[in-house]
């Protein structure tokens, strides 16, 4: 007699594993307060919060979630960590570079963490405490420093920042539109006047970048260009942007390309960092 065959049918068995995740949340807030502006180059590269002149302590709030789906009990460690750049002003270069934390650690905290259920959220303090010094500051957060959370992802537990406390130098960038529009045709024009000047102050500053983002091939320029770790003033410095425009096609949108341009001025104790920019429109004729 014959017997129909058994086949056998591998059987899977998938055990997901139910975790917690802990997650900054943006903004930051900073009391007493804070300006972010996006810098280019030097060193920078990123958004600083500018806190206001004569700042001596402050406090920062940050919010956390728990994104997983298990709870996360209390006791777990956050700390903060805040250390000084340096600032250098070199034949190559100006700008600023991370302190040694050896040497340059301003503050470190730590505090119990709270317990969050899934989708909780929480405010974590810490401050106020000292600065001492104007300049830029490096600040880090983590979450469940020491590890002992079971977490889908410890990816998202630090989270850095760049603040920033001016002295009493004043630096002033103000820009003055000639052309605000130009036609592809044009060729090199100029389109905008930018003055740094010390408010009357008497100080001096560092004209240490001019940059520019454009779309459809055209460039910009500026006259001076900048004369990097040679201080310039107290006398108002003129700086003139020049757009060469190109052709380009179209946009079914009714989009036109534009040229972006930035002047940016340092102040010579590195510790007052001034941005402008402006825009150019370019049009078919």
């Amino acid at each position: 007699m014959l017997k129909k065959p058994t086949v056998l049918f591998p059987v899977a068995v998938f055990l997901f594993a139910s975790c917690a995740n802990l997650v900054w949340v943006e903004p930051k807030v900073y009391v007493p307060g804070s300006t972010e502006i996006e810098v280019d180059g030097f060193g920078i590269n990123g958004p600083v919060d500018i806190l206001p002149r004569g700042t001596t302590a402050i406090t920062i709030s940050h919010e956390i979630t728990n994104a997983g789906s298990s709870p996360v009990p209390a006791g777990y460690l956050i700390t903060e960590t805040v250390v000084q750049w340096v600032f250098q002003r070199n034949v190559t270069s100006v700008g600023w570079r991370p302190g040694d934390p050896a040497t340059h650690t301003i503050i470190q905290l730590a505090q119990s963490g709270p317990a969050l259920n899934p989708g909780e959220s929480a405010v974590i303090s810490f401050g106020p405490f000292p600065v001492g010094s104007c300049g830029l500051f490096g600040e880090t957060l983590e979450l469940d420093s020491s590890n002992i959370v079971v977490e889908s992802s410890n990816q998202d537990n630090v989270d850095e920042h760049l603040f920033f406390i001016p002295s009493n130098q004043i630096i002033n960038i103000t820009a003055n539109t000639i052309n605000g529009t130009l036609f592809h045709e044009a060729g090199r024009t100029l389109t905008h006047q930018f003055t740094i000047n010390s408010g009357g102050a008497g100080n001096q500053w560092l004209y240490t970048g001019f940059s520019w983002i454009a779309t459809e091939g055209s460039t910009a320029d500026a006259v001076p260009p900048p004369t990097g770790r040679v201080p310039q003033g107290p006398a108002p410095q003129t700086i003139n942007m020049f757009v060469t425009p190109r052709d380009h096609e179209h946009s079914p949108l009714g989009f036109g390309p534009s040229v972006k341009g930035k002047v940016t001025a340092i102040s010579t104790d590195g510790c007052v960092i001034k941005q402008k920019a402006v825009e150019v429109l370019v049009e078919h004729d």
